[in-house]
């Protein structure tokens, strides 16, 4: 009797392994394939910022798709939708222009709002969340296209503090960058501690970051540094106070004691973080290969020829 109990504990023990196994990989299943393109989802991240003035937590994420055939491609529209089996959700649309090159890339950044109720954060943690994504546009022929991606989310962590180690590499690059409507955004690390998300702009003199951003680092401009004038978007000159960062690193490249206004460059994009201007960007060589997403900064000094495998 107790052999049949003993086999029967065992088979319950061996089917509990099985659903925890396949919910694990459920979690972690971030990459796949649908038609002419291939696509991962990485670069989990919780992040604290201000939405419409409200502090939330955002889950973040980078969608990575690759073309594979050869054929460019446009995506004018993204139907996205986090589902969870016990927490009632609404599908999202956006506009988008998305120019995806013959056997190119491109990165974009998503964000959701995480639970805000005890009620809903006890749901969450059940079960994960999984994450559908139409988009929509027209190939070279403007024929139709559908790309339908599926897939599960791990649990995110929130940004750890990271060491300087932790944010050097050997040589060059590259540096994956991710684009919206046109513009190049790049990862930081600010102070070895707190992630960015910042908006290369070559025409900017000067580096910003935003009030929010300065306060999480806890930035203040120091009362002998006189606010410096800039030239904001519209061509409107505005006073900007001015701090130093530490230590600002994008991939390998890697600056200390980086000069910063304080300016709220995004008042409706809270996962921008600010500018990456002139004050870093002055001390590289910079080449960026649009098809593959990928941007150098080289140390000014000998010529660089990137290679583009």
């Amino acid at each position: 009797m107790w052999r049949a109990w003993l086999l029967a504990r065992v088979l319950l023990l061996l089917a509990a392994a099985l659903v925890v196994t396949r919910c694990t990989e459920r979690q972690v299943h971030v990459t796949g394939a649908s038609g002419p393109i291939v696509w991962q989802v990485t670069d989990f991240r919780i992040v604290a910022r201000s939405v419409q003035g409200i502090p939330r937590a955002l889950y973040t994420f980078t969608l990575v798709i690759q073309e594979t055939q050869g054929t460019a491609m446009t995506f004018q529209q993204v139907v996205s939708r986090l589902t969870h089996p016990s927490i009632s959700t609404l599908p999202q649309q956006s506009s988008v222009l998305w120019q995806l090159r013959p056997y190119g890339e491109l990165r974009q950044p998503f964000a959701f709002p995480l639970c805000a109720t005890d009620a809903c954060k006890q749901a969450a943690a059940m079960a994960p969340w999984s994450l559908d994504l139409a988009l929509l546009g027209t190939d070279t022929r403007l024929q139709p296209l559908r790309v339908v991606i599926h897939t599960g989310l791990p649990n995110a962590p929130a940004a750890p503090f990271l060491s300087s180690a932790a944010t050097r590499e050997d040589g060059p690059g590259p540096i994956p960058f991710e684009t919206v409507q046109n513009h190049i955004m790049v990862r930081a690390v600010l102070n070895e501690q707190e992630y960015a998300t910042l908006l290369l702009d070559t025409g900017a003199g000067q580096t910003f970051v935003t009030p929010e951003t300065a306060q999480r680092l806890g930035l203040s401009p120091a009362a002998d540094t006189p606010p410096r004038t800039t030239t904001v978007v519209g061509g409107r000159q505005v006073k900007v106070p001015m701090a130093r960062l530490t230590t600002l690193a994008i991939g390998n490249a890697r600056r200390d004691n980086v000069p910063v206004g304080v300016l709220e460059s995004f008042p409706r994009a809270p996962l921008f973080d600010g500018i990456l201007g002139g004050s870093f960007l002055e001390h590289f060589t910079i080449t960026l290969d649009y098809p593959r997403s990928r941007l150098w900064l080289v140390p000014r000094g000998p010529p660089f020829t990137p290679s583009m495998v």
